[in-house]
């Protein structure tokens, strides 16, 4: 990436932090007894409100970076349609989501799970249209993530779950990339860069959350397998070989991290 493109990403990295530090410290008058007044209800709604606006006006900021990315790798901007607005909805939903869950009791997202909402929708978009994964775009979500990680470790001293979730992360790439260069197909050195800031999430959930979104991951791609072929044989469209794994290992992480 170029000078640029990495000011905007460490901005916008900055300003998810910032926002993720407002609601974990918001977190803990919402659990009180207080919290159960109306103006408490009302000023819960208006946090999540912001962080959803917030989550897709940074989303979109990114665009520009995604489409530079792209350009660089010669993944074609029109095939690949950054133009979309569906990252920056979808990326607005998961900061809503994420600060609800921050005011409920016992309940402290990592920082990492607003960055990675940023990133993420922009990666399994781009490898659902072209199954291609930048490599740019996956080390940004990596060193992201684990920089995050440390943020929260500072905030809440979950250092213990801060050490599982970077050691979860390179081991959990390790195994992939080996799983890649064995099968020569199946799984990309794309997908193997991109398991490892998924990994690090799951891994300071716990390490039995790594094979839970394995097990997810498994039956989204499956689930959607069927879906296209059955779509495709509608549409008498040819039927692909191959299918794009990023977007179902997004997929059955999230699902790991809304069932834990």
């Amino acid at each position: 990436m170029l000078r640029s493109d990495y000011v905007r990403s460490v901005v916008v990295a900055l300003a998810a932090g910032i926002l993720w530090a407002l609601i974990a410290a918001s977190s803990a008058s919402w659990a009180s007894a207080e919290a159960s007044t109306a103006a408490a209800t009302v000023s819960r709604v208006a946090i999540v409100a912001i962080a959803v606006i917030v989550g897709a006006a940074l989303a979109a900021a990114l665009r520009p970076t995604v489409i530079a990315v792209c350009t660089r790798a010669e993944i074609s901007v029109d095939e690949a349609s950054l133009g979309t607005k569906v990252p920056v909805i979808v990326s607005g939903i998961v900061w809503g989501v994420v600060s609800a869950f921050a005011s409920l009791p016992m309940s402290s997202p990592p920082a990492a799970l607003v960055f990675l909402a940023l990133v993420l929708p922009w990666i399994a978009w781009i490898d659902q249209r072209v199954q291609r994964i930048p490599t740019s775009l996956a080390y940004l979500a990596a060193g992201g993530t684990a920089a995050m990680l440390l943020l929260t470790g500072v905030v809440h001293g979950t250092w213990g779950a801060v050490g599982r979730a970077l050691l979860a992360g390179p081991s959990a790439g390790l195994v992939f990339f080996a799983l890649a260069v064995l099968l020569r197909g199946g799984i990309g050195l794309g997908d193997a860069r991109l398991v490892v800031s998924l990994a690090m999430v799951l891994g300071y959930v716990g390490w039995t959350a790594l094979p839970a979104a394995l097990v997810f991951s498994t039956l989204a791609a499956f689930a959607g397998v069927v879906v296209v072929r059955v779509l495709r044989a509608i549409r008498s469209q040819p039927a692909r070989s191959h299918i794009a794994l990023g977007p179902y290992l997004v997929l059955g992480t999230a699902l790991t991290l809304v069932a834990s």
